[in-house]
């Protein structure tokens, strides 16, 4: 008889070898790494993150994990959670646009807190990330994210937790009919609710430290012997059928052993929601290559895919005037308003200032969202948009993105990861710090053990 899904799955992801795989592999998990580190680091000085650090000091416990940028030192779990949090909190963070999902964030977490407290090479934890992407991307294409987020499920919460214990387990060295059970146990744990999206509130910031936390607990349990269902995916009782109404069992072993899953996932420019990046990049490639200042904008006319509306054009009068970081960082408009004012569409692009700066006030007014039915088909290969720009002097001015810089198809060089990190770095590790940081990420398969690497991350 056949193994089912979730075993087959499991059998794969705890025999991953380095040494098998090709090298452009490994060199994307140090560059996703790399990335990881530095919006940690960036993300210490969010409120939302000041109080989960907060939580975990008062909570106490002595442990092995490093807090990034902090001299925090608690148990695993709960510095998983506190550096998945703080590394999506500025919504920075890598994504696989297929499914519209957030997997580096919960997955690192896990797999740098149990690498730490286990003492395992850099290369037994490189093997831990490649399986924790592997299951999160093969579960958010299996349950269907188009589906599972319409009836109000956050899959970086929900899949980064099967995603985050696949990555434990291996890093554990645990066998395959073990991760099994310990997907089995991250069932009952994958949970996330899109009902921020009523209010602006921050659930959504920690949703990948929860994922991050869980796995670990669960991966523990299993490693205890306590016993998860081995059919926790697939099946009647099964992840996909409760979570979706459009449920694809195949994605979670198609193609199984072939090109890992981490390969197809790219990073993000601008702080704020995936949708809004195609349009961002447009208008910014207009505004510098024509040398615009904001009062020379009369219209904005922004045409996208209907997928986009639910998160980022609808309600119009919420989007057209958001009254939190989060409601902006989900608006359109605003996100395009700004790109318009600033030229970029960072952090800062969230702030109280920014958020009622009259000149991007303004030019949200002269901003209108039209659906464009051509683009539906292409998405979710691809996010297109098309932003036209009439000026003052009567010029009209047009540029669609299909990819916006960061996606598989156009991404960062090492070399602008590099300066994207120590931005973010910037006030937070001195300078030689942060170039020790990158010389270990680079060469992160010769480091043994990992703490090589978390040394150099707390404070």
């Amino acid at each position: 008889m056949e193994a089912g899904h979730t075993i087959r799955l499991s059998g794969y992801c705890s025999a991953i070898r380095l040494e098998d795989l090709a090298p452009e592999v490994g060199e994307h998990v140090k560059y996703l790494l790399l990335d990881f580190i530095g919006l940690a680091a960036k993300g210490r000085i969010m409120a939302s993150t000041k109080m989960v650090h907060k939580m975990v000091e008062k909570i106490g416990g002595s442990g092995a994990g490093t807090v990034i940028a902090t001299p925090l030192k608690p148990l695993p779990q709960y510095a998983a959670l506190a550096n998945a949090a703080s590394s999506h909190c500025m919504s920075l963070d890598d994504i696989y646009t297929p499914a519209s999902i957030h997997p580096g964030s919960a997955i690192f977490a896990a797999a740098l807190a149990a690498s730490e407290r286990a003492g395992v090479s850099g290369t037994r934890f490189m093997e831990g990330v490649v399986a924790g992407y592997e299951t999160t991307l093969r579960v958010a294409d299996a349950v269907n994210s188009k589906s599972h987020y319409a009836v109000g499920w956050h899959p970086t919460a929900t899949c980064g937790t099967f995603g985050a214990t696949a990555a434990v387990c291996r890093i554990f060295g645990l066998d395959g009919k073990t991760t099994a059970s310990a997907l089995g146990i991250a069932g009952s744990m994958s949970s996330g609710l899109m009902a921020f999206m009523q209010d602006g509130s921050w659930t959504k910031r920690i949703h990948p430290g929860l994922a991050a936390q869980r796995g670990i607990q669960a991966a523990q349990l299993a490693a205890e012997g306590f016993k998860g269902p081995e059919a926790v995916l697939e099946g009647k009782w099964g992840f996909l059928a409760a979570t979706s109404r459009e449920p694809n069992s195949t994605f979670l072993v198609q193609g199984l052993g072939q090109k890992p899953r981490v390969m197809d996932t790219g990073l993000k420019v601008h702080a704020c929601c995936r949708y809004n990046q195609s349009a961002i990049d447009a208008a910014i490639d207009i505004m510098n290559e024509n040398d615009l200042a904001p009062q020379m904008v009369e219209t904005v006319l922004v045409e996208t895919f209907k997928a986009a509306y639910p998160l980022v054009v609808e309600p119009w009068e919420e989007k057209t005037n958001p009254k939190t970081d989060v409601q902006a960082q989900f608006s359109l408009p605003y996100t395009v308003a700004v790109a318009i004012v600033k030229r970029k569409v960072g952090f800062e692009a969230f702030s109280s200032q920014t958020l009622h700066d009259p000149v991007v006030r303004d030019i949200i007014k002269r901003v209108t969202v039209k659906h464009e039915p051509r683009f539906d088909p292409q998405f979710p290969i691809s996010w297109p948009a098309r932003v036209t720009i009439r000026t003052s002097d009567g010029r009209t001015l047009s540029r669609q993105v299909d990819y916006p810089k960061g996606d598989v198809e156009n991404p960062l060089t090492w070399e602008e990861l590099v300066l994207r990190f120590r931005s973010h770095c910037k006030g937070v590790f001195e300078p030689s710090k942060q170039e020790q940081i990158v010389e270990v990420v680079k060469h992160l398969e010769s480091v043994k053990p990992i703490s090589q690497l978390t040394a150099l991350l707390g404070k």
